[in-house]
């Protein structure tokens, strides 16, 4: 399910991150999205909580999931790999 990524600057192959860890993010970014949505929506009341905390839940896990499927660090010299 991973793909092999090529290291632009020692030219070293690797796997990039596999599901579980790809879930495993998706996951923490959904947990802090809720967090902070709820924090920002409680200042109106308990329904705006409700509210952005779902909407935080789900923008925090597209941006966990895009950005773990997107950077990956070459295990052979350390350089951070977008792409």
């Amino acid at each position: 399910m991973s793909r092999t990524i090529t290291c632009p600057k020692c030219g070293n192959e690797f796997q990039g991150a596999k599901a579980h860890t790809r879930i495993a993010a998706i996951v923490a970014g959904v947990l802090v999205g809720a967090f902070i949505g709820s924090g920002i929506g409680l200042v109106g009341a308990f329904i705006g909580a409700l509210v952005f905390a779902a909407f935080g839940g789900v923008i925090g896990g597209v941006v966990a999931g895009f950005a773990i499927s997107r950077a990956n660090t070459c295990p052979k010299c350390g350089e951070l790999v977008i792409g």
